[in-house]
């Protein structure tokens, strides 16, 4: 049986680090590298600073691949033109712009990448096409303390991505290694500013190698825009609409102007996460009044907001006179 602990001492001594406190990979330490990609204007800098460390170091790119989680035309953000009954003003106002996959694919392709999309298994879950199908069988939305929509959308079929590239390595003789890389930033959040941007053998098993890299952990923000414009590789829309993070339309831990916005752009999509909402108060009640305990746990799209008060908002919010859009 493999000693996991044996390999990563010598992989410690291995690994080539250029700034410890900031670690420069080598990536020829490495047999295969997966990019995680959300077209959010983090990981599209870090994919640009990943093609620029591989091309610096001649790494073939072919050994690199994308990857990207599909989770539903409700849940991300799509192009200007699919948007719904706001389309024809954001084509007005920002021109035919793509959705998060059509721009991910985009970038693969101008930096020749190959282009892995995975979702939530739908053969064991084949009634749940999307995050606000499992939250209305759950009853409850995702919080800080319990993200199922990470662990189960994103980290899960990250890990069928990893699985299917080792498998693609074949037989090397030995337990391949591969760099899973994300865009996390410190200047995020607390709790990813605390975050180590390289961890050894965090995703390993006994059947292959797998560390993991922040690549612009260190990164500013206006690095970040930097490293874009310099590239010629074209950011997501709804930036230019104001949005300052890219994740789900609708986070649930996002602040109060990002959802507010989002729900003046999204307001039908918005209308369905209240639906849902209204759906989980009269489920929570329900279960409250039969006598279980913390039954209203989670039932509101935030512990301490609602969507109620952020389409209110949404109504009065800057842009909806400015583009003419109709919140109802």
């Amino acid at each position: 049986m493999l000693d996991l602990d044996a390999v990563g001492r010598e992989a410690e001594q291995q690994l080539t680090l250029f700034d410890p406190d900031i670690p420069k990979i080598n990536l020829w330490d490495y047999d295969g590298g997966i990019i995680n990609a959300s077209a959010g204007k983090d990981s599209l800098a870090m994919m640009i600073a990943v093609y620029q460390l591989a091309l610096e170091q001649s790494y073939p790119i072919d050994r690199l691949v994308v990857q990207y989680n599909a989770l539903g035309d409700r849940v991300t953000w799509p192009g200007t033109a699919d948007i719904g009954p706001s389309a024809e003003a954001l084509v007005q106002a920002f021109g035919v712009r793509p959705g998060t996959r059509q721009l991910v694919q985009e970038h693969a392709e101008r930096l020749g990448l190959r282009l892995v999309v995975t979702s939530r298994n739908p053969v064991k879950y084949p009634h749940e096409k999307d995050l606000l199908d499992h939250i209305e069988r759950r009853g409850r939305f995702p919080n800080n303390g319990n993200r199922f929509c990470t662990s189960e959308h994103k980290t899960g079929p990250g890990g069928t991505t990893i699985t299917s590239e080792y498998k693609r390595l074949g037989d090397l003789g030995r337990p391949p290694r591969l760099l899973y890389m994300l865009g996390f930033r410190a200047a995020e959040s607390d709790e990813r500013a605390k975050r180590t941007p390289f961890n050894l053998n965090q995703r390993s098993n006994t059947m292959r190698l797998v560390d993991e890299w922040y690549p612009i952990h260190h990164w500013s923000t206006e690095q970040v825009w930097a490293a874009i414009r310099e590239s010629g590789l074209p950011h997501h829309w709804a930036y230019d609409a104001g949005m300052r993070r890219l994740s789900c339309s609708f986070c649930v831990l996002a602040g109060f102007d990002d959802l507010v916005l989002a729900a003046a752009l999204r307001p039908d999509v918005a209308a369905q996460y209240h639906t849902l909402e209204q759906l989980n108060l009269a489920r929570g009640k329900a279960a409250t009044a039969a006598g279980a305990k913390n039954a209203m746990t989670g039932r509101t799209f935030q512990d301490r907001r609602t969507m109620t008060q952020i389409i209110e908002a949404a109504r009065t919010h800057p842009i909806v006179k400015k583009l003419g859009l109709c919140v109802p």
